[in-house]
């Protein structure tokens, strides 16, 4: 996870960033209670953008897509985190999850296609979140990165998170069975990771930066997070002893507020023994803009 340095917190106030990180936990915990891996993966998420919009400044104004909302929960976590009203469309594939999003997100409007086919008139969207969603598409991905410069009106902005092509080597399970001398072994756990979260287009920065400026988006900006403790303790709350929080959906809401307090605590819990400064990263967020 990149944090601000001392400079930038001493200038917006070291009060300001405790009570702002605070409140991050908060909306991650209401939202991922039932799923605290996920709500750690959002954490490390939402202190990237917060960054982001420190150093670039996101230029959201409406009409704004959430392309590939899910369920809608990061898409309304990222919209509590910023104090952003909330998305004109959100879109997914899954029937599914654009039923849950229609109900939980921040949209006025929900879709359901293909995001190498998008239902949109040319140039009418002005912001484009796509949140660990291009990584998924394939075949195809540059498809969608063409779709997604058609809509784009000129000037306006495009966010995109994806993995890198080795953020599995730092999930614990793989480091152990290296450690252990089961080299093949690591290999097919991560290469088993890689396809239970989706993940089919693993690239570097200038692969992006390549596949992005052959569709007129240029790169204004990126930032590289979560660090290979974060990676490691990610893998861990994934593990079954923790995928029993997804009972609380299904009991009374002070059961579930319960669930929503114990959450918090782990996420700041967990958060206290990772290492930001690490180099080597997982995750890439780029802030392009169409020209």
């Amino acid at each position: 996870m990149v944090l601000p340095n001392k400079g930038e917190m001493a200038s917006r106030g070291e009060s300001e960033v405790a009570a702002h990180r605070d409140s991050i936990f908060e909306v991650l915990a209401e939202e991922y209670y039932s799923k605290p891996g996920q709500g750690l993966a959002g954490l490390y998420d939402l202190v990237a953008f917060d960054l982001a919009n420190d150093l670039v400044s996101f230029d959201i104004r409406q009409p704004a897509l959430d392309l590939g909302c899910g369920n809608g929960a990061f898409g309304s976590a990222f919209c509590r985190s910023l104090g952003f009203d909330g998305f004109d469309l959100g879109m997914d594939l899954k029937a599914r999850d654009v039923r849950e999003a229609t109900r939980r997100g921040p949209y006025k409007f929900t879709l359901q296609s293909d995001a190498r086919v998008i239902p949109i008139k040319t140039g009418t969207i002005r912001f484009i979140l796509s949140h660990g969603v291009l990584c998924c598409i394939h075949p195809g991905h540059e498809l969608a990165l063409l779709e997604v410069a058609r809509i784009l009106e000129t000037g306006g902005q495009f966010v995109m998170t994806v993995p890198t092509p080795g953020w599995t080597s730092a999930l614990f399970p793989t480091r152990l069975f290296e450690f252990l001398g089961f080299q093949k072994l690591a290999r097919f756990y991560s290469r088993k990771t890689d396809e239970r979260n989706g993940h089919r287009v693993l690239q570097n920065l200038e692969a992006w930066r390549k596949d992005l400026e052959s569709v007129d988006l240029k790169i204004e900006s990126y930032i590289q997070f979560t660090t290979k403790s974060e990676t490691a303790w990610w893998g861990v709350l994934n593990m079954r002893p923790f995928q029993v929080f997804a009972v609380f959906r299904y009991l009374p809401g002070f059961m579930q507020r319960l669930a929503v307090g114990i959450t918090k605590r782990l996420l700041n819990y967990v958060s206290t023994l990772t290492h930001p400064d690490e180099k080597e990263c997982g995750f890439l967020l780029i802030v392009a803009r169409k020209v």
